[in-house]
């Protein structure tokens, strides 16, 4: 038969990196032979069927066009049945209709466009049986070489998404965790009994003084037990009537004040988990929002308070912190871990992996959080898939010229 031969759009051989020392996908030696609409031809006795994925719309269909002695048969003259058998044991079955002078798929083929296909045909009491392999966006790598390369994978399932808020602040005391303790009358100061940054017990004496007016000494005591965080006495001063003299503060339990954007005002509130943390990274504290102060104008910054318990004693007042408001979990059907995501041929990607090889499944993905991105298509629960490395995988397959082209 005489056909001229066109380039295969949609079974192009692989030729892998030496890098994974892998082998060739594609083992003939010589390029298909190829019909006058550029489809792969598969010929037996006098009869000859021509075979090519055709896009129309957002899914492809393959199409066939029928030969008899060289020449053009009608769509009705055959029966005809394709098999895509493909990566991980699903198989398409295709059935075909006419449609002007050929053949065509009643079945859109999704993406991947890359399995081995059996084809089934009738004409005329005679049955003919083809197969051939259409491989794309697959390489084989053989274990050892995987595992040094340091590619891992896991499989597709449920996940949760934590869907998050980031802030910053600072470290403060809490309302009922600070005390200012000043002098109750005018007079000489005639003994300071504690030092500065000294824990004071509720009800220790901290200075004596001498009323200027009724000559009689007094105690200044500490209302609650802390720190003190101020130390303004000094022993012979005189001192104003309500001058503070210390300030003691709650140190075992603060508060961390948030800003809140009026952008992100709606979307907090009392009760959510707020993971806490020191700017140079090292100290890390899990709290809840307890109340979200309204700001001092309309349309201001707000700020969230969160408890901080700080019996270590790490955190100091005053410190800035880095914070993560927990907004929501989302449980999900199917999600993989956003590490293993690649863009390939305009769309994101992960890895397939089954025995020794791997290959490109293009998803369509939902909501997304820090790890994980969610499946809506593309990809079934328990498919394993490629978390580390991937880019290695999809930078061979972009050398090997395993291009999408039909």
């Amino acid at each position: 038969m005489k056909y001229p031969h066109r380039h295969l759009p949609f079974a192009l051989p692989v030729v892998l990196l030496a890098w994974l020392s892998t082998v060739s996908l594609s083992q003939a030696a010589d390029p298909p032979a190829m019909g006058p609409h550029g489809g792969r031809l598969l010929q037996a006795a006098n009869i000859g069927v021509e075979l090519k994925l055709v896009d129309q719309g957002d899914r492809a269909h393959m199409q066939a066009w029928l030969y008899a002695n060289e020449q053009p048969l009608p769509g009705e003259a055959m029966e005809l049945h394709v098999a895509l058998e493909r990566l991980g044991g699903r198989v398409d079955q295709l059935t075909f209709t006419p449609h002007i002078q050929s053949l065509r798929s009643e079945q859109g083929i999704a993406e991947p466009h890359s399995f081995e296909v059996s084809v089934h045909a009738k004409h005329a009491g005679q049955t003919y049986q083809w197969r051939y392999t259409s491989f794309e966006g697959r390489v084989l790598i053989d274990p050892a070489t995987a595992q040094n390369s340091g590619i891992e994978t896991a499989l597709a399932g449920p996940a949760t998404l934590r869907h998050t808020l980031s802030l910053s602040g600072h470290v403060r005391p809490r309302v009922d965790g600070e005390a200012r303790v000043a002098a109750h009358y005018a007079g000489t100061i005639q003994a300071v009994l504690v030092q500065p940054g000294e824990t004071v017990r509720k009800g220790q004496a901290l200075a004596r003084i001498q009323s200027l007016d009724s000559l009689q000494s007094y105690t200044l005591s500490a209302p609650l037990e802390g720190r003190l965080v101020e130390h303004q006495a000094r022993a012979g001063e005189v001192v104003d009537s309500g001058t503070t003299l210390f300030v003691i503060a709650d140190l075992a339990r603060l508060w961390a004040e948030l800003a809140i954007l009026p952008a992100d005002l709606s979307r907090l509130r009392p009760g959510l988990q707020v993971t806490l943390r020191g700017l140079n990274g090292r100290r890390q504290a899990l709290g809840h929002i307890q109340t979200i102060l309204p700001g001092r104008q309309p349309g201001g910054t707000h700020h969230a308070l969160v408890e901080l318990i700080n019996a270590d004693s790490q955190w100091h007042l005053n410190e800035f912190v880095d914070a993560t408001v927990e907004l929501e979990q989302q449980p999900v059907a199917v999600a993989v871990r956003r590490e293993a995501l690649q863009e390939f041929r305009n769309a994101s990607v992960v890895f397939v992996h089954f025995g020794q090889a791997y290959e490109a499944r293009m998803l369509e993905l939902g909501a997304q959080d820090a790890q994980w991105a969610e499946v809506l298509s593309g990809l079934e629960p328990g498919t394993p898939y490629v978390i580390r490395n991937s880019y290695l995988i999809k930078a061979d397959i972009e050398k090997s010229g395993a291009a999408h082209d039909h």
